[in-house]
């Protein structure tokens, strides 16, 4: 009986030890700090979801996690997570506008690891929304036919923009003019008249095509074109505004 009695009494000292342990554990874990921001970027045409999740202070070699993931308005999504880290956990998260605009969703899990008990802490989430402006993209401008024209003879050039939702219905104005030339470039003519094409566009791919014809046979040299984009009405955002095409188109005589 006197046994049973001191086993007895053996195996709560070790429980208190363990629990007095383990809350030591916890309560040495010092304060988390977690957040989530975000970013849109017009020019690269993306949304930037970043989660963190660190701690300041603890004795016990406690790490931290964060799994992020962004969400479009159409429920398109993408996501990272760390993994844990004893550092700060950074988890950066990229996703495309594709054809889209309005509000992203970021939202952020935020975890702790205690070595001790090894148990999986979860410390709660944190949220952030990005609005997206109605936007047209100028996403190439190139020759789409000869790159070397006698007198009479044309080619073509094209701009392609591209529309998210909201800009469907906006008008959208495309002008090309010469970005540089070599040579002897006397008279040339682009069509439409004064190589301007003004629309209202629809959501996704819309298409802008010229045509360059050699109107002398005193031309003996190449020349190449910049494509300027705007839109109406100005709360449109417009990226970028200039694009030049890299190849020349050759006038000879």
């Amino acid at each position: 009986m006197k046994r049973i009695i001191a086993l007895s009494i053996r195996f709560f000292v070790v429980l208190i030890t363990v629990g007095v342990f383990a809350q030591s554990a916890y309560g040495q874990m010092g304060y988390t700090y977690n957040y989530t921001t975000a970013s849109a970027d017009y020019s690269g045409g993306y949304v930037h979801g970043c989660g963190v999740t660190y701690g300041d202070y603890n004795t016990y070699g406690h790490t931290y996690s964060a799994n992020t993931t962004v969400t479009s308005p159409e429920g398109r999504q993408a996501s990272f997570g760390t993994g844990f880290t004893s550092g700060p956990a950074v988890a950066d998260v990229f996703l495309e506008f594709e054809e889209e605009d309005g509000d992203f969703l970021i939202n952020t899990e935020h975890e702790e690891y205690c070595p001790v008990v090894q148990s999986i802490i979860f410390i709660g989430t944190s949220t952030a929304l990005q609005g997206v402006r109605p936007w047209v993209r100028l996403i190439s401008f190139i020759v789409i036919g000869l790159k070397v024209i006698t007198p009479g003879r044309s080619t073509g050039l094209q701009a392609q923009v591209s529309a998210s939702r909201r800009a469907a219905g906006s008008s959208v104005e495309v002008e090309v003019n010469d970005d540089a030339s070599e040579g002897t470039v006397i008279d040339y003519l682009l069509t439409p008249a004064g190589g301007i094409i003004s629309k209202a566009v629809s959501r996704g791919r819309n298409f802008y095509d010229f045509s360059l014809t050699n109107n002398s046979s005193m031309n003996n040299g190449k020349i190449k074109f910049n494509a300027h984009i705007s839109a109406k009405p100005d709360t449109i955002d417009v990226h970028p505004p200039i694009l030049a095409i890299t190849d020349w188109i050759e006038l000879r005589p």
